[in-house]
Formats: C-alpha cells, sequence, structure tokens
C-alpha cells in the first residue's frame, strides 16, 4: 500500500481515521529505520489511530493536548539530510558547531514548505494551537496541514548511518639519528614502520583529513636530514554489520575540508587522491563505498612542506567531532514515499 491508499496528496473530505493512521505509520517508518524494528508496542498503544475513538489531544490531530503538545506529529527531522540543499556554496555553520545540513537544524523544512505553499496559510505548525499561523474557522483535517505532513515525511529519505574508515599513519623519528638523507628515504621509512587503524563513527576519534609533512633538520650543505609523517585514508564503508537491513541500498559520505583550522595550520591544501573539495564550509558528496589505490603522494611529489587537508571539526559543550557523515537513501525501504523533489527543484536557498 501507499500514499494513495490513505488519500494523499490530497485528503479532502477524507475520514479522519486514514490520513491519520498514514502519517502514523510514515512516522513510524522513519523514526525506526536504523533499527529495522516497528515502534514500540507501549508507544504504539499510546499514538496509533483508532477508528472508533475521537481522535484528540495526544492522539493524531492538529491539536494539544497538556504543557506541549503536537507530539509525533513533528517529523523525526533530525537525523535525515537534507539533500535539497545546493552543495556548491558553502553550508552554513551553526554557531560554532556542526553544518545546517539536516532538516533538523534550524528550521530547514519549515522554511522549505512555507516558500513552496500553495495554500495561503504558510506553514501551519505540528502543533497548530502555538504555531504562528493558527487555522481557525477550518475543519479539523484542514487539507493543507495533511498535505504539508505528507511533504515533510517524504522529504526524509536520506537517513545518517555508522560508518568505519581505515588510516594509516607513519614517522620518522624525530632524533636527529632517526631522520634520513632524503625526502623520499623518510617517507620511504615512514610507511614501512606505520600502522593501521579502523576508525568508528561512533567515537570522536579523529577526522578522515590525509597529511604529508616533511622538514628539513639539515644542519650543513654537506649533510641532509629530513623528517616526514604521513596519514593517509584508505577505505570508507558504512557499517552494515550494524545496519545489516539497509546494506546494497546508495550510501555516500558528506564530508568537508577546513583551510581554517586552528589546530593544524599551514597545510597546503592537497587531497591525496581523495576526491575531496577545497573550500571553507564546502562540503563534498562521495558515493560509498571509497576506497584509495594505494598510498598516494602530493600532487608536487615530495618535497618540504606540510601537504594536505583537514577535516573541519566543531565543539559542543561536552564533546567534539567533524564535518564527515556517512547517510543512505532509504525511501525505497518506505512503504509510504511518493517522490516529491521536483516540488521543490530550482532554487532550495531558501531551506536554512
Amino acid at each position: 500500500m501507499g500514499w494513495s491508499d490513505y488519500g494523499f496528496p490530497d485528503a479532502t473530505m477524507m475520514p479522519s481515521y486514514l490520513p491519520a493512521y498514514a502519517l502514523w505509520k510514515a512516522y513510524n517508518e522513519r523514526a525506526n529505520i536504523s533499527r529495522g524494528i516497528g515502534i514500540t508496542d507501549a508507544i504504539a498503544e499510546q499514538f496509533t489511530p483508532a477508528m472508533f475513538r475521537e481522535e484528540n489531544g495526544v492522539h493524531f490531530t492538529q491539536g494539544s493536548e497538556g504543557m506541549f503538545g503536537g507530539h509525533a506529529w513533528d517529523p523525526p527531522m533530525s537525523d535525515y539530510i537534507n539533500h535539497l540543499l545546493d552543495l556548491d556554496k558553502p553550508v552554513e555553520r551553526i554557531g560554532f558547531g556542526g553544518p545546517r545540513l539536516f532538516f533538523g537544524s534550524g528550521s530547514a523544512i519549515y522554511d522549505i514548505l512555507n516558500k513552496y505553499d500553495k495554500s495561503g496559510f504558510g506553514y501551519l505548525e505540528s502543533n497548530a494551537v502555538v504555531g504562528q499561523n493558527r487555522p481557525t474557522m477550518l475543519p479539523e483535517w484542514p487539507e493543507a496541514w495533511l498535505y504539508q505532513r505528507y511533504l515533510a515525511y517524504n522529504l526524509l529519505k536520506i537517513k545518517t548511518v555508522p560508518f568505519k574508515f581505515t588510516m594509516q599513519y607513519g614517522a620518522t623519528g624525530t632524533k636527529y639519528s632517526d631522520m634520513l638523507p632524503s625526502p623520499q628515504e623518510a617517507f620511504d621509512w615512514a610507511v614501512e614502520h606505520s600502522r593501521i587503524d579502523v576508525l568508528s563513527s561512533d567515537y570522536n576519534s579523529g577526522g578522515m583529513g590525509q597529511s604529508t609533512t616533511i622538514i628539513d633538520y639539515s644542519r650543513t650543505e654537506e649533510e641532509s636530514l629530513f623528517y616526514c609523517s604521513f596519514s593517509r585514508l584508505l577505505k570508507v564503508e558504512v557499517d552494515f554489520e550494524r545496519v545489516p537491513h539497509l546494506a546494497g541500498l546508495p550510501a555516500f559520505l558528506y564530508i568537508s575540508a577546513d583551510p581554517n583550522d586552528i589546530y593544524d595550520p599551514g597545510y597546503t591544501f592537497d587531497d591525496h587522491g581523495f576526491p575531496i573539495r577545497e573550500g571553507d564550509q564546502l562540503i563534498t558528496k562521495i558515493p560509498l563505498p571509497w576506497e584509495s589505490d594505494g598510498i598516494a603522494l602530493p600532487e608536487g611529489g615530495l618535497r618540504e612542506g606540510k601537504f594536505g587537508y583537514v577535516v573541519k571539526r566543531y565543539t559542543t559543550t561536552y564533546s567534539w567531532g567533524h564535518w564527515q557523515y556517512a547517510a543512505v537513501d532509504v525511501s525505497s525501504k518506505f512503504e509510504l514515499y511518493d517522490d516529491v523533489d521536483d516540488l521543490f527543484s530550482g532554487d532550495s536557498s531558501s531551506s536554512e
């Protein structure tokens, strides 16, 4: 069954139960797709619309009950990427934190629906009692309100998922006796004595930055001494062991390099074979899985200097992280999904 079985996209004159049940199912699908399970029995009992019951308050209407009201009418937006953003433009940062890349950051989905509203009401809040555009003198289920919920749920399809990435690190020693007579020899020694780590996106273990640093410590023209350190990204992949029910779906990495990182200044940008773009707050979308062809050298070869990129990072009160996210297009897993992207094509700048 699909949206049309419940009267959408035009639910005019439909009985309350069918569109209410469809929106509950849509919420359920999108809130629980990462876990591969349905909503729990306790929550289902509280929120499932009933055919022979007056639906009000905490159940599915646009009304309110209690201090806050609204409840499950708010779409679960925070983990869904705003795929309507123009990634050729810098993505706005939230204060000193992460990017406004998600529908749940700021008022992205509200602004989109408000801009393209054709009803004349503008965006109608999930909890219309406290909304700025409270519908008055309207039936209990205004069609414009239902249509906006329909659009909102269909926009939620690019879901963030756990991922893992493989890094290789190496360096010569910092003592004069540990250094080598040429950049190539120093690099070769660092590679030979390197280590490989597989890191999880669940932990703030570091960004997927790559670098080649070569320092000339030569004391005289006759004595050449070079230090070398490097980091390389070898592989990026969705952690399908944790979300096996999503295997085979289109997957992507969203990542941003930071030319102004205060912790690692002075790099000459070099992607080391990774298709990341240069530019402050520019996010690159890369199909996954991605794997390197080997330990790439800097574009200009091995020479003195710092070459590479640092992934943009952010801090919060209790933690820090990086502008690097993996996501999967889960729309094919939804029973209730219609492609509505064409309705918003041409200009997505208002989504933030």
